[in-house]
This record gives structure tokens, C-alpha cells and sequence, in this order.
């Protein structure tokens, strides 16, 4: 077993991944650096030298942009600091759209590898990889984990956006929309 760090920008599906590999019997821990095999969380995309593995965890960035509401001007402060780029205090889709788009590239520098969270499954060439880099046998089944694990309650501080997310709302912020979309398109997703 290899010394596992799994990294993303924030509402990437980190605590997924934490249930599940604490499911299957690896002691994982998430956004704290406990964990015998490793630890999980957005905030080690700039302290991944500790780690024999370390991967860049995706999620399509409209939900990611959607649900990442929560960020506090303490957190603003530190991402911009940690990227070398002035994340914008507001509105929050453009806020939200720039931590997406900057830390994503600053986590992808700093790690081996790079999947897309929505193509990790049961049987999947992502899935079998993830496996064969962290040295463990692949299970014989998996464990059934919420996918809406993490999702805030209605009323939360940390709630969603109400309605979803659209390129069109994007479009309104100039070049950031197509600086999300083409790095999108490089982690694979697509769109009609």
C-alpha cells in the first residue's frame, strides 16, 4: 500500500471518496493529515510532498460551481495567496467559477494523476486504476455510498444555489467561462 493523497478543488466529491475508502478498509481521513493510509480534502492540493500517491480528484464544474457557496473571505484569502491569483469576493458564481478554474490547474500541478469523480465506479477503467496506483487488490463488489453524501440541508450557511448552473451564466464574466469550459473538456466531460 502506498501513502494516499487525494485532492480537488472544494465539493469535488472528497467526502465520497473518504466513505468509501474508509468502507473498504483504508484508513483515510478527510482534510485532516491522520490517516494511516493517507488523507483526503481540497486543502492538500499545496502540501501533497508527503504522499507516494497523489491524485487530482474532478467533478463537473456547473455542480462544483453550484454548490460551492460556502467559501468565507478567510478561505477567499488563502486560495488566491495559495494560486497566486485574486479569487473576486463576489458574485458568487464568479467567485465560485475562478476557485474552480485556478484551483483545479494549482492541484493537477501537484499531483500523478487526474479522474473525474462521476467516472468512478464499479467496474470502471477509472476505478481499476485508482486501485493497481495505490497497490490494493481490487474489491469484489462495492460499497453503496450516497452521492448526495455531502449535500448541505435546506437552510444550511453552506446551501447550494437554488437553481443549476448553465454556460450561459457564465458567459456574462468574460474569459473565465471559456477557461472552465476548455479545462473541462481536457478532464473529459462534454457538453451539447
Amino acid at each position: 500500500m502506498k501513502k494516499l493523497c487525494i485532492t480537488g478543488c472544494g465539493r469535488s466529491g472528497t467526502v465520497f471518496i473518504t466513505k468509501f475508502c474508509r468502507s473498504v478498509g483504508l484508513d483515510i481521513t478527510h482534510e485532516t493529515s491522520k490517516g494511516t493510509f493517507g488523507s483526503v480534502g481540497w486543502n492538500f492540493a499545496y502540501r501533497t510532498t508527503d504522499f507516494e500517491c497523489r491524485f487530482h480528484q474532478v467533478r463537473d464544474p456547473l455542480k462544483v460551481i453550484r454548490s460551492t457557496t460556502w467559501m468565507t473571505e478567510r478561505n477567499r484569502r488563502f486560495i488566491s495567496d495559495t494560486v497566486g491569483y485574486e479569487i473576486p469576493s463576489s458574485p458568487t458564481i464568479l467567485r465560485a467559477a475562478s476557485f474552480w478554474y485556478h484551483w483545479n490547474v494549482f492541484a493537477e500541478s501537484n499531483t500523478d494523476w487526474t479522474y473525474k469523480i462521476e467516472d468512478f465506479y464499479f467496474g470502471s477503467d477509472v476505478s481499476k486504476e485508482w486501485f493497481l496506483r495505490i497497490g490494493v487488490p481490487y474489491p469484489s463488489e462495492f460499497p453503496k455510498i450516497s452521492t448526495t453524501t455531502n449535500r448541505k440541508p435546506k437552510g444550511h450557511s453552506k446551501q447550494r444555489l437554488e437553481k443549476e448552473v448553465t454556460w450561459d451564466d457564465l458567459a456574462s464574466f468574460g474569459g473565465i467561462k471559456n477557461r472552465v469550459y476548455d479545462l473541462a473538456i481536457k478532464y473529459g466531460y462534454t457538453y451539447e
